[in-house]
């Protein structure tokens, strides 16, 4: 539920552009994709107090997918500034760190 709130305020609030079909989400709204899976991930960390496998989230904003794990450091520090720092320079930062994970779609073939 987390990644639908954030993906739809993104969306009302003119910073991402939601891909329309599997089709759109190669190319420019890739970066959209990207930016929705970090905003997304750092907040379902907060809300969870830790930093879990990201695997929920991923498949949430990428469809199914091969996900390799972002390092936890990216966003662990979150946990501590939270609460005494404004949510827009917590994501601020996590937005410029070097996000390491990787995501591939993937699919059964069903014959």
């Amino acid at each position: 539920m987390t990644t639908a709130v954030v993906v739809a305020l993104l969306n009302y609030l003119g910073v991402v552009d939601l891909p329309y079909s599997i089709k759109d989400q190669k190319g420019e709204n890739s970066l959209d994709l990207d930016l929705m899976h970090m905003i997304a991930q750092t907040t379902h960390c907060i809300a969870q107090g830790k930093v879990g496998s990201g695997f929920d989230v991923s498949s949430a904003v990428y469809g199914s997918n091969r996900y390799v794990r972002f390092s936890p450091k990216i966003i662990s520090a979150t946990q501590e500034v939270v609460c005494t720092t404004p949510l827009d320079e917590v994501i601020g930062e996590v937005l410029k760190a070097k996000w390491d994970h990787e995501s591939t779609k993937f699919s059964f073939m069903i014959s």
